[in-house]
């Protein structure tokens, strides 16, 4: 019974570590699905965000500044150890050719929250999957 208990809690305990793919990177798998984001600009304003991640490394998003449309957009997005790769292949605000790419460092990723710096912009922005 006690080997059956420290199996159990050996299970529960690596299912709580973020996902890490072989070689140290996260796995596309935990990233895919709906994140949203909130955040308050310097002006104000909030601006919400929601994005999907497709499986078939595709991605979309809509931000919104104090509940009216502002940005839609979407892609196709690259995995790389640490990194997440966004190429912007349609937005509905005009994009400079230097902006079609980003690179966001992923500071943290697990089944309810992902943590990214923006090296465009330097920001942190904190998703979450919406309730």
């Amino acid at each position: 019974m006690r080997s059956l208990l420290i199996a159990v809690l050996v299970c529960i305990a690596i299912s709580l570590q973020p996902s890490r793919a072989q070689g140290g990177g996260f796995s596309p798998v935990l990233l895919t699905g709906k994140w949203t984001a909130s955040e308050t600009l310097p002006n104000g304003a909030v601006m919400s965000m929601d994005l999907t991640l497709t499986p078939d490394m595709k991605f979309s998003g809509l931000a919104k500044v104090q509940g009216n449309d502002f940005w839609s957009y979407s892609g196709s997005w690259a995995l790389t150890e640490h990194q997440l790769t966004w190429h912007y292949e349609n937005s509905s605000r005009p994009l400079s050719e230097a902006m079609k790419t980003d690179i966001d460092d992923i500071v943290s990723v697990d089944g309810d929250r992902l943590v990214l710096n923006s090296r465009l912009s330097g920001k942190q922005h904190v998703y979450v999957r919406p309730k």
